[in-house]
């Protein structure tokens, strides 16, 4: 992902081909315009580069949060099973 980020700023993305537009979209080309604002405040879109950074950081953290959900249940399933399974060999 790094590599694909970084590849969009190796030459402006205005003055690249179209097909490397897709970088407006990647973290990094919002991480790099925030510190430009913040380090020579120069005029930018500071917010929307915040929201959308925030927007993939929310993103990504629910993901998280969901996919470790998803897997402790099923170790508690999976466990609830074999606790099951030695109960009824004991019967």
């Amino acid at each position: 992902m790094l590599m694909l980020a970084g590849s969009t700023l190796q030459l402006a993305l205005e003055l690249s081909h179209p097909f490397y537009r897709y970088g407006y979209g990647l973290p990094l080309y919002h991480i790099i315009n925030g510190g430009r604002h913040l380090l020579f405040n120069s005029y930018s879109n500071f917010r929307l580069n915040v929201g959308v950074l925030l927007a993939y950081f929310s993103t990504l953290w629910l993901l998280a949060f969901g996919t470790g959900i998803f897997w402790i249940k099923r170790q508690q399933k999976k466990a609830a099973q074999q606790v099951q399974q030695v109960k009824t060999e004991k019967q």
